[in-house]
């Protein structure tokens, strides 16, 4: 379960796909990924959703990596 966190205005997703979808609802803004890792701790990404669409880590501003909310 992924909780995309935007100053309470919060979307949960069950998938990766989902959650790809629903971070197009937050174009132009910086949000939070929460989730939790299989070892039980929770954790956070940030974010940054382009207007194009584009989403990219908020630090790095590079393309962000799906795949290391995977485990």
């Amino acid at each position: 379960m992924f909780t995309v966190r935007n100053f309470g205005n919060d979307t949960q997703c069950a998938t990766v796909p989902d959650l790809k979808k629903a971070l197009s609802k937050y174009a132009g803004l910086d949000v939070s990924i929460q989730y939790r890792k299989p070892s039980g701790l929770l954790d956070v990404k940030f974010v940054s959703v382009a207007n194009d669409g584009a989403i990219l880590s908020t630090y790095t501003n590079e393309p962000f990596e799906f795949n290391s909310l995977l485990g």
